[in-house]
């Protein structure tokens, strides 16, 4: 009889702990905004280095076609003359003068051809370097939490950052450091709560807004709640 008794104040003990976390809320996830920062700064000075190559291209475009223009002509003239030394002219003199303008034209228009083939050459390495800035693939040593204090380390560049909001506060504070020098911003935002059927709570931002930045521009979210907000800043 007292054994029955013990298994059953066990078997009310262990009902009453389900029923217990049963009724318990638990925080299963806090709200986060999505980072992706762009070398606006870099990318404006190869921006105008590859303008000042095309100008420069432009010249040399220009440049080989008066040479092949000059060269046609000097080798239809060429052939004349030899047409006419053929039939007994002293003209030796005037065919050495342009086979000697040709090939000086000739050794011109090669080193252009070359001077615009390390040009182009250039080009394509901006272009790529361009479209890796415009990809928002950059080193981002930490983002810290200025609130409380938590930071996220990367070793690795990455185009794009999450981080995590604050949910017991209607505000976040950020620092963080990308190639050696700190920034900083605040967003805004609503808190809401979400309660699943197993009472888990999920905490949702609404209204998500950058107050204040110290970098030269950003972008704005389109979707602006947690798990779909972007923020694209200009450093």
């Amino acid at each position: 009889m007292k054994q029955l008794l013990f298994l059953l104040l066990i078997l009310i003990q262990i009902v009453s702990c389900r029923t217990s976390d049963d009724t318990s809320l638990s925080i299963t996830s806090e709200p986060t905004i999505d980072l992706v920062f762009i070398n606006t700064d870099s990318l404006n000075q190869l921006n105008d280095s590859t303008n000042a190559i095309s100008v420069l291209n432009t010249g040399i475009t220009a440049s080989l076609t008066q040479i092949s223009d000059t060269l046609t002509f000097l080798s239809d003239s060429l052939g004349k003359i030899n047409t006419a030394i053929d039939m007994g002219e002293l003209l030796e003199t005037e065919k050495a003068a342009i086979e000697s303008a040709i090939e000086t034209y000739t050794n011109q228009e090669s080193m252009l051809t070359r001077e615009k083939a390390v040009n182009d050459s250039l080009v394509l390495v901006m272009n790529g370097v361009k479209s890796i800035i415009n990809s928002g693939l950059v080193s981002v040593q930490d983002i810290t939490i200025v609130e409380n204090g938590n930071q996220q380390l990367f070793t690795d560049s990455a185009s794009l950052y999450t981080v995590p909001l604050s949910f017991d506060k209607s505000f976040t504070q950020y620092a963080l450091t990308i190639s050696g020098n700190r920034y900083s911003f605040q967003v805004d935002y609503e808190i809401r709560q979400e309660l699943d059927v197993r009472r888990n709570v999920r905490l949702k931002a609404d209204n998500i807004t950058v107050i204040d930045h110290t970098f030269l521009s950003f972008d704005d979210c389109e979707i602006c709640t947690d798990g779909n907000a972007t923020f694209t800043f200009h450093f």
